[in-house]
């Protein structure tokens, strides 16, 4: 019971992990070509099983299998996130990253078959007096056959499912063991493990790092499929400060663990929550077109210099040099902005012509697509989509149409011309002054002279 118990766990983990990453691809019945088979697959034997040091993946003789993709890292739970939740079992996991090979001891300590350095972790474990145990408690070499039938039929590198363990020590200390061992090197990730109930029914706060923000009434498994952070069953994001660390590009040097808000105040590109200065598409090489820049046709602008479109970003840095000038604390501010929908090619997605306040009348014509109101301009440019190209005769007259207001019929200026003394033969004597004209004198009971 405890084996099925722990297997079911670990598939949990993974299989919630796995969807954050997952790359669809068709499922076959036969191998598909650069991806290897079953029957090609060698079996571990005494000399490639627990004993054969690795790479990113559980084994040597899975790794060298042809084509495998690499298998990336499952991001770590933000060390001040890790709080014991209502439901918990009293039990922390752990993974070791795959290169350490890492293995529970008879005495509970911990060891690397790749001579990996864990005296930080035997610290820990002695500090905070827990004791490390196997969480699928298979030997090695069969769970290298469960990793390289894996790693067959998804064309990926496996993790080192032995390096997954269970700790277990005094409760009042388990969170700052978690926490102190989630920020080793050696760890890929510490989470609580957590009560599993059926149905599924019991809900919690949940910090999607996707979507920036956290998302409540999640079940744990629901949490998973969105690469989210559960916060524990019960939790509501009005309780919960997700924080969502990223590598963040300042003065082209790279700094990992940067929050977005502190990133952007300190002048830096953040590349996104969870990424790496190691990542492949992490440049901090900034210029136009870089990716971490911000959208050029954003009227609030991107907070730094530069933008995402490397032809319009040319374009309006050329006319006005201080949307790029970082060396003088320029940045893309408003009215870069308004001059990339002015002046930048429209489309979907990219410059907006009735988004510039540079643009001319809406009841004038000129030679530029879309005008300077942007309510009025997209009502006239969807009764005529010509518009958004040059701003003609036809656009102005849909916009004194659609764009004015009519005139209310009960405000009515009152016809003053009888009583108007330039149009009398003698003019106005002071005494004779016409009685419906009095109302109307700027100065009440008397003439100003």
């Amino acid at each position: 019971m405890l084996l099925k118990r722990a297997l079911c766990i670990a598939l949990f983990l993974f299989v919630g992990m796995a969807l954050a990453q997952y790359d669809p691809q068709p499922m076959a019945s036969k191998p598909q070509p650069g991806r290897p088979s079953a029957e090609n697959v060698p079996p571990p034997s005494s000399s490639q099983g627990s004993e054969t040091a690795h790479v990113s993946v559980g084994h040597d003789w899975v790794r060298n299998i042809p084509g495998l993709a690499p298998r990336k890292p499952t991001p770590k739970t933000p060390t001040a996130q890790l709080r014991i939740p209502e439901d918990a079992t009293g039990k922390l996991i752990i993974k070791f990253r795959d290169e350490v090979k890492a293995r529970p001891t008879a005495d509970g300590t911990v060891r690397s078959l790749t001579n990996g350095n864990l005296d930080e972790v035997q610290a820990i474990i002695d500090q905070f007096e827990v004791r490390l145990s196997r969480l699928i408690n298979h030997p090695d070499s069969k769970l290298a056959e469960l990793e390289a039938r894996a790693a067959t039929y998804s064309g990926k590198a496996q993790p080192d499912l032995a390096g997954m363990m269970y700790i277990q020590g005094p409760q009042e200390k388990l969170q700052g063991a978690a926490r102190a061992l989630n920020e080793l090197q050696t760890v890929e990730w510490v989470i609580f493990e957590v009560k599993k109930y059926p149905f599924g029914g019991l809900t919690g706060a949940c910090c999607v790092p996707d979507l920036g923000q956290c998302v409540d009434d999640l079940t744990p498994a629901q949490c998973m499929e969105f690469g989210g952070i559960y916060q524990g069953t019960g939790t509501v994001c009005k309780d919960i400060d997700c924080i969502f660390p990223g590598a963040c590009c300042v003065d082209d040097d790279c700094v990992d663990g940067v929050t977005e808000e502190t990133c952007l105040a300190g002048g830096g590109f953040w590349a996104g929550p969870f990424t790496d200065c190691e990542d492949e598409d992490v440049d901090c090489n900034i210029a136009c077109g870089s990716e971490l820049t911000g959208d050029c046709y954003t009227v609030c602008g991107n907070g730094n210099a530069f933008c995402d479109d490397e032809e319009c970003c040319d374009l309006i840095c050329d006319l006005d040099p201080f949307c790029c000038d970082v060396d003088n604390d320029g940045f893309w501010d408003p009215f870069c902005a308004a001059q990339a929908n002015f002046l930048c090619e429209p489309s979907p997605g990219g410059a907006d012509p009735c988004a510039s306040p540079l643009n001319g009348s809406c009841f004038e014509v000129h030679f530029t697509g879309g005008c300077d109101d942007e309510v009025c301009c997209n009502i006239v440019r969807t009764l005529d989509p010509n518009c958004a190209n040059i701003w003609g005769p036809g656009c102005v007259t849909l916009a004194i149409e659609f764009c004015v207001s009519p005139p209310d019929p009960t405000d009515v200026t009152p016809d003053f011309t009888p009583l108007q003394g330039y149009l009398t033969p003698q003019g106005y004597d002071p005494a004779d002054i016409p009685p419906d004209l009095i109302p109307f004198l700027p100065v009440t009971g008397a003439f100003p002279f």
